[in-house]
């Protein structure tokens, strides 16, 4: 009897885990955010904001020119709308499916990204794109530069964004980002009490992440500003899923615009070998699942990313030197934009189009990613079907 009822509770909680994930209203909690048929506050907020920007007009044809030419063309004439800067490669949490915070052997040497190498990337961007975030393999605000570098990048036009663990113990941190004029604040926060909290995000504080989440609302607040627009990001873990409920509620009181629940993952590509090969939790059905594959890989013509010393990565999934698809010595040999067409970007988008079979000569990470091989596998089932 006494089974029966604690899986009858179980059961009940799993399903009001389920309805806070996926609302059907218009709440400001969603497993998938903007996958409904309205647009959310936050996409009507950028909109605003990015109409009303000086060189609006050449950006939305760049825009306009990726929906043309994304997944057809091997050498494009745009630059992505949402661009990278990564203003850090170091963490002071030490997360266990992260390359950064396990210190895996094969991850780049840390660094941080200095003002006027940040304000050359945004230079270069600013007529093309719409978005920059400065997050990547790190946590940003270790980085004090990164303050005048977002300034500097709205004050050239663009969205800005940062994903931040906000362990950051700093009396003047909620006037520094109301200051640096930052769009889109997104907290990585999995869990509402420090037991729960510290089995994903080591060495963290969940009391001190909250103490700067209510300073910076109240800063925002004094100085009259609507922006940053902030979203707690909780990742879900089957340690964690059973405190949604009460992340949401300690999060919107402590004025969080919005709340985002994404699934956790873990066997990532520093610890697999292979890119994209991670397993991801399902709420659903509370159990860990192989990520989908995906036959037609977006990433080189959707993804730029700028390392802290001016490489190029490709996707999320790169971490290590030899993932660079271009080089940082080679900063100052071409633009971006020339970059971002080289040899190891011209091969990847020629391999997904299908136009080189020959899995091999693709360049890593995307040698051993199971996007490339699901290609590969999709192509060899076609020519196996034997014709009439």
């Amino acid at each position: 009897m006494e089974k029966a009822r604690h899986e009858a509770q179980a059961a009940t909680l799993h399903q009001a885990m389920l309805a806070i994930a996926n609302p059907t209203d218009q709440a400001r909690s969603s497993w998938k955010r903007g996958r409904v048929a309205h647009l959310s506050a936050l996409r009507r907020c950028k909109l605003r904001f990015m109409i009303a920007q000086r060189g609006f007009p050449g950006r939305l044809a760049n825009a306009l020119r990726w929906l043309r030419e994304r997944k057809r063309a091997e050498e494009v004439h745009y630059l992505p709308p949402a661009a990278v800067i990564e203003a850090m490669n170091g963490c002071n949490l030490r997360c266990p499916e992260c390359a950064t915070g396990t210190a895996a052997t094969a991850a780049r040497r840390k660094g941080k990204a200095g003002l006027e190498d940040m304000k050359s990337v945004i230079d270069q961007v600013c007529g093309k794109c719409l978005q920059v975030s400065f997050h990547n393999l790190g946590e940003p605000l270790l980085n004090d530069d990164f303050y005048a570098a977002c300034d500097y990048a709205v004050g050239r036009g663009l969205w800005t964004v940062i994903h931040s663990n906000l362990n950051i113990r700093s009396q003047d941190l909620a006037r520094r980002i109301i200051s640096c004029r930052l769009c889109n604040l997104v907290i990585s926060c999995d869990g509402a009490t420090p037991e729960v909290y510290e089995q994903y995000r080591v060495g963290g504080d969940v009391e001190l992440v909250f103490r700067n989440l209510q300073d910076i609302v109240a800063e925002k607040r004094r100085a009259g500003r609507r922006l940053p627009w902030i979203t707690a990001q909780f990742l879900v873990f089957e340690h964690n899923w059973h405190q949604m409920q009460r992340f949401q509620e300690r999060a919107l009181t402590a004025g969080a615009d919005e709340i985002l629940f994404l699934p956790g993952n873990r066997h990532g590509a520093f610890q697999s070998g292979h890119a994209a090969a991670d397993l991801i939790f399902r709420l659903s059905e509370l159990d860990w699942v192989e990520r989908e594959p995906v036959h037609l890989c977006g990433d080189p013509w959707d993804t730029l990313i700028v390392t802290y010393d001016r490489g190029l990565y490709p996707c999320c999934f790169a971490y290590r030197d030899r993932d660079l698809f271009s080089a940082p010595r080679e900063a100052d040999t071409g633009t971006i934009l020339e970059r971002w067409n080289g040899p190891a970007y011209r091969a990847a988008r020629r391999f997904f189009l299908g136009r080189s079979l020959a899995r091999q000569d693709l360049p890593d990470p995307c040698r051993d990613c199971t996007r490339a091989a699901a290609c590969d596998q999709g192509r060899t089932s076609v020519r196996a079907v034997p014709t009439r």
